[in-house]
């Protein structure tokens, strides 16, 4: 671990930067974190056993900066463990991760902790969110709009619609986000992330663009993804299975014919997705699907 860790009493924003070989804009995102107006926040960049710059860079930027810890892992653990290390190694009362490639607002630390500090009923605060890294302009993000009904109905409706997730950078109340964070690696690890923190309270939304994200190619790359999370191939195959198990062992998601269609829903569109894979381009397909099958 280098750098001293900003434990003092300012420290009210604990922010986790999961890395793997972001030399490229890693400084970037890390000086647009240093212009919040808000200055009360520690930054530990959790480095997933790079193997390009991002040391010698995170190494600079805590030399210049007291605020920011770096740690690094010997080995790559997987983007959901590396994800729960930058939280438990986080101080604060309130947590955000931080992509290493996005760019906020000088206002989105202010602006959603002052929205969690009206509302205790609030489990997280996020802003609306440009998409960037397109050909086009930035797009608004559809997928953070608040969650401020019943639990049930978050779930819902965050099940019907949930975008590419962006709402998993939000500001939250970190003790509670503590307990619905596992470090097992499995396909939208983030959904199931979301789905438990409802348990714990309601979703705001800033209604501004604070925070731009860099989405480029995500979309279109997510199979070529899929090996890093599922690891054998059925779990390729049916890519949400090990998601929609964990959030079945949820009494609440249980209890919800609603919620069982939806993730039925689910289950088949990303199948369906993988089929109409293998009819357009059956070996790329299969050498991505088939890739590292004897990883453990």
């Amino acid at each position: 671990m280098t750098g001293q860790p900003g434990t003092g009493p300012a420290v009210r924003v604990g922010i986790g930067m999961p890395v793997f070989n972001g030399a490229r804009t890693l400084a970037r995102a890390v000086r647009s974190l240093q212009s919040q107006t808000n200055p009360n926040w520690s930054l530990l960049i959790c480095d997933n056993a790079s193997t390009d710059e991002t040391p010698d860079i995170s190494a600079r930027l805590c030399g210049e900066d007291r605020r920011i810890r770096y740690m690094r892992h010997a080995i790559n653990v997987g983007a959901p463990a590396n994800f729960a290390a930058a939280l438990h190694g986080s101080p604060g009362e309130f947590f955000m991760w931080a992509a290493h490639d996005d760019q906020w607002h000088p206002e989105f630390i202010q602006a959603n902790v002052s929205a969690l500090d009206q509302d205790p009923g609030l489990v997280a605060s996020v802003s609306r969110i440009l998409q960037s890294g397109t050909d086009d302009q930035p797009l608004l993000e559809p997928g953070t709009f608040a969650l401020d009904g019943s639990p049930r109905a978050n779930r819902r409706r965050f099940l019907r619609r949930p975008g590419m997730n962006s709402r998993i950078y939000a500001v939250y109340r970190r003790a509670a986000l503590a307990q619905c964070v596992e470090p097992d690696t499995f396909w939208a690890f983030d959904w199931a992330i979301v789905l438990r923190a409802l348990a714990c309270g309601r979703y705001h939304e800033v209604p501004r663009p604070l925070l731009i994200r860099n989405v480029a190619g995500e979309s279109s790359r997510w199979i070529e993804a899929l090996p890093r999370y599922a690891h054998s191939l059925p779990s390729r195959l049916v890519p949400l299975a090990a998601f929609t198990y964990r959030v079945l062992r949820i009494a609440e998601v249980r209890r919800d014919p609603m919620l069982w269609l939806l993730l039925a829903w689910w289950n088949s569109r990303f199948v369906a997705a993988i089929l109409y894979s293998f009819l357009a381009r059956p070996t790329w397909t299969a050498q991505r699907l088939l890739s590292s099958l004897d990883r453990t």
